[in-house]
């Protein structure tokens, strides 16, 4: 059995570590949350600042488009963005 906070607990930890730095005037993004990501997460996102769309990324992983649009949708939440052009400027 997994720990009891599982995945949601640490992504709940993620949101408010990251909340709580926006209230203390430390908002944004950095590159140290990107270890926040899954291996898996960080490879979507290098081929996302490549521009691949999410069917050429499912190609190249061997999984569904479906699979590649969740990948993007955590790291977007993760990082806090809202767009794929974020992710691109950012990494």
């Amino acid at each position: 059995m997994r720990g009891a906070r599982g995945r949601k607990g640490r992504r709940d930890g993620a949101v408010a570590i990251w909340r709580h730095q926006r209230e203390q005037g430390r908002g944004g993004t950095t590159r140290k949350e990107f270890a926040w990501l899954t291996r898996r997460e960080r490879e979507v996102a290098s081929w996302v600042c490549r521009g691949l769309p999410n069917c050429a990324i499912a190609e190249r992983l061997f999984v569904s488009e479906r699979t590649v649009e969740t990948h993007v949708e955590n790291i977007l939440f993760k990082l806090g963005f809202s767009s794929r052009t974020q992710v691109a400027s950012w990494a």
